[in-house]
């Protein structure tokens, strides 16, 4: 799924932040809340900023709940620089190669 575009990985960064699984986003949360900038006008560091912000929002969820799928409130700044919040769910599944990887995606992904 990560070679085709479908999901982004965010293992590396997971990983440097406690994260001890594989960790994965779906590229309509991607797009929508860690990079939804489409004009090509890329800051990095903004981009980092935000996939930090999801991880660790993440990474704390993850403390305090032991089930395989969970949801979690993931603050964002919109393309206005207004806050909002945006529910999204965490879900552990099989990898690629039947290792276990969180997923995180919107609400009505499967």
């Amino acid at each position: 799924m990560i070679q085709r575009g479908i999901l982004i990985d965010a293992s590396d960064t997971a990983k440097a932040m406690g994260i001890l699984y594989p960790v994965a986003i779906t590229r309509a949360v991607w797009t929508g809340y860690i990079d939804p900038y489409s004009d090509g006008n890329q800051n990095s560091e903004r981009i980092l900023g935000a996939l930090q912000s999801c991880l660790w929002t993440l990474f704390m969820g993850l403390k305090h709940s032991r089930r395989r799928k969970s949801q979690f409130l993931f603050p964002i700044l919109d393309t206005n620089g207004c806050g909002q919040t945006v529910k999204l769910k965490a879900v552990a599944g099989q990898g690629d190669n039947y290792e276990t990887v969180i997923t995180i995606m919107e609400l009505q992904e499967v």
